[in-house]
């Protein structure tokens, strides 16, 4: 009996050790060359990658609507609609029916939709390296000409490090955009105008404000000794991670500076922006990323930050006084120019 109870639990952690041995390796997703990370990792039923839905719809685009009660989706992107039911096969874009081979579900609490019939769906090109089991997706990029806060690094392009007592925040610049804002920014940091400065100003939700030797909102100069001009872009917007020029008026930019740490954007600036004539780009992003689109044509927006919004988080999270000031100064140490 004890040969037979013994025999039995070698074979069983055989077959665990074995099942262990070939269970699949993960799927990678790669959007437009960034790798996507989900809370429920993809899975392959009937040949088909299933992922979580928001984070696909929102990674290419679109805003998407769950109903609880019907169990549907609607995603739409400008002027695509898609319509799926759990555990149907029977979807709908733009009206028009189709039948697909796996149902979008529930999985460990996720709703899981098919990678490539989204993908395609929304006009994206969807391919499998099986290989290396990796689902490539590549959209439309035109829309990024109006968008370079979202554009990967090139080579050449304006970087600054943004070295704080609460860690680093590595900023792309856009001297093309905003050519004196970028060469003043620029001009302080290299002359280290503002090292040993503050964040004199954070308000969580909102933006987190410095480069004023005053350390209260009154100071600052530019660096030709006077306040310069506006330079609002069509292309540049106040995203959150947006570097935008402090100013108590129009026309009158001087050292002071905020970047935009609004996580999300209130329902009725949607309406406000469509009414406004925004790029539905513009207004896509916005929904994707929050922000502050109140600020946009008020505020000179000459950068974004790329790397380091966890420290932008934290700054703007510290305790405060009335006056949005940090009990406990944090400081700019240095902006290294790369």
């Amino acid at each position: 009996m004890k040969k037979i109870l013994v025999f039995a639990v070698l074979l069983l952690n055989f077959f665990i050790i074995s099942n262990s041995a070939s269970a699949a390796p993960t799927i990678q997703v790669i959007i437009n060359g960034t790798d996507q990370s989900y809370d429920q990792p993809p899975i392959i039923e009937n040949n088909r990658t299933l992922v979580p839905l928001r984070g696909v719809f929102e990674s290419l685009g679109a805003t998407v609507q769950w109903n609880p009660e019907k169990r549907e989706i609607i995603a739409t992107k400008k002027t695509q609609t898609i319509w799926l039911k759990i555990g149907s096969k029977t979807t709908k874009v733009n009206g028009a029916v189709n039948e697909i081979d796996v149902s979008a579900a529930i999985i460990n609490g996720r709703t899981m939709v098919p990678l490539r019939f989204v993908g395609e769906a929304l006009g994206a090109n969807v391919k499998w390296i099986a290989d290396k089991r990796i689902v490539q997706i590549t959209t439309d990029q035109s829309h990024q000409e109006v968008l370079p806060q979202f554009k990967q690094l090139q080579s050449g392009d304006s970087v600054v490090t943004m070295k704080t007592t609460k860690g680093d925040i590595k900023i792309k610049l856009f001297p093309a955009q905003a050519p004196k804002a970028v060469e003043n920014f620029l001009t302080h940091s290299k002359n280290g105008y503002y090292n040993g400065l503050t964040f004199h100003r954070v308000i969580e939700d909102f933006m987190i404000q410095g480069g004023d030797p005053n350390g209260n909102s009154t100071g600052g100069e530019s660096i030709w000794g006077e306040p310069f001009q506006d330079e609002f872009s069509p292309e540049l917007a106040h995203f959150r991670g947006a570097l935008s020029m402090a100013n108590s008026g129009p026309n009158t930019n001087g050292s002071q500076f905020f970047i935009v740490q609004a996580n999300s954007i209130f329902e009725s600036s949607i309406s406000e922006m469509e009414q406004a004539g925004f790029d539905p780009d513009i207004i896509e992003k916005y929904k994707a990323v929050g922000g502050t689109p109140f600020l946009d044509n008020h505020y000179t927006v000459f950068g974004q930050v790329i790397e380091g919004m966890e420290i932008v988080d934290q700054i703007a999270a510290v305790e405060k006084n009335e006056r949005d000031m940090p009990l406990t100064p944090i400081l700019i140490k240095e902006i290294m120019v790369q």
